[in-house]
């Protein structure tokens, strides 16, 4: 079933994932991978917030509402500065490259973006590039993903000085809504959000759980559940399952939006559920917890219904894009068989 290459992953730490940047240390072969679309003639995508625009022949400058609200621009971008993760993949969905690609120290590009393999990178700084060099290589958009300020802040800290389009997380066809309207492409977006809502519709489950329950571990000997805005918990909706859920009265509820942090061992009864989803992403803890007796008396780890997926497999479902929406697909159908 996974015949996916398979390439050495880093294991996450904390402060990584709290940034959100966990979807971007690992990496894996994508047999099924949505291939970056030439444009096509379609009708035009239907936005949820308009685009305002003068009467210039290009139809700039324009202002765009992204996550956080309306982003002017007074020229069509040519220079695009992006990150490793959603943001790139729903460019290369949309066959574009960005000028730039912003990584941390020692990260690589994911196998499903090879198109971007001949763009040069600018190295993180703090949680964002370096401005100075934006300044130098002249970028005159910058494209992130996130339902927060991540990235340092990367917004407040570059927007008054180069746009920042802000994409939401887990949100494909939002995220292909934005970008078209950007760059001017809103019937390539609209031929490739037609194309996904299709791959969801066709998708019928084994069986849909009456819950489901998903954790990641760090090196402290705790571990992390997935609220119900988290990437993974939307990308299982869009295929017709119900939100993760969460018991509200442990670990750290105000760590960030889309998880519970810091749940020692003793509190393993909370991962109980009809279907339990474990994120490895190789830290020795991930183990000690799966291989403890109390974890192995829960009822879904006794029933089968348990299903732990290594770095690669992942990064594709927990922190998917456009372009791992056919992987996440088939790692769903074989979570599902018990």
């Amino acid at each position: 079933m996974n015949n996916y290459q398979r390439y050495p992953i880093p294991s996450i730490s904390r402060r990584r994932f709290l940034l959100g940047t966990a979807g971007v240390v690992s990496a894996t072969a994508l047999s099924a991978c949505v291939a970056p679309v030439a444009p096509v003639a379609s009708t035009q995508v239907t936005a949820d917030a308009p685009v305002a625009s003068t009467a210039s022949t290009d139809g700039y400058p324009r202002t765009v509402s992204d996550f956080f609200g309306p982003v002017e621009l007074r020229a069509k971008p040519e220079r695009i500065l992006t990150y490793t993760s959603f943001d790139l993949d729903t460019l290369l969905a949309l066959g574009v490259k960005p000028a730039f690609i912003a990584v941390w120290e020692g990260q690589e590009l994911l196998p499903w973006q090879e198109a971007a393999n001949d763009v040069p990178t600018l190295p993180m700084v703090g949680g964002a590039p370096n401005l100075e060099t934006i300044a130098a290589e002249q970028i005159d958009l910058i494209i992130i993903t996130g339902n927060s300020a991540v990235w340092g802040g990367a917004k407040e800290r570059l927007g008054d000085r180069v746009p920042v389009i802000t994409l939401p997380e887990g949100d494909f066809t939002g995220q292909l809504r934005i970008v078209g309207e950007v760059l001017d492409l809103e019937t390539v977006a609209a031929a490739k959000i037609a194309e996904i809502d299709k791959l969801f519709a066709e998708y019928t489950p084994l069986r849909v759980p009456q819950s489901i329950k998903a954790f990641g571990t760090y090196g402290d000997g705790t571990f992390y559940m997935f609220k119900p805005a988290a990437g993974l918990s939307k990308m299982l909706e869009r295929f017709g399952m119900p939100p993760l859920t969460v018991t509200t009265t442990i670990g750290d509820q105000d760590a960030d939006p889309e998880a519970v942090h810091s749940i020692s061992l003793e509190q393993v009864t909370e991962l109980e559920a009809d279907l339990l989803i474990g994120l490895n992403y190789g830290s020795e803890e991930f183990n000690t917890i799966a291989e403890s007796p109390l974890f192995k008396l829960l009822t879904v780890v006794k029933d089968g219904r348990f299903h732990a997926f290594d770095a690669e497999e992942s990064t594709a479902i927990a922190y998917g894009s456009v372009l791992t929406i056919p992987m996440a697909r088939d790692l769903l159908t074989r979570a599902l068989t018990i």
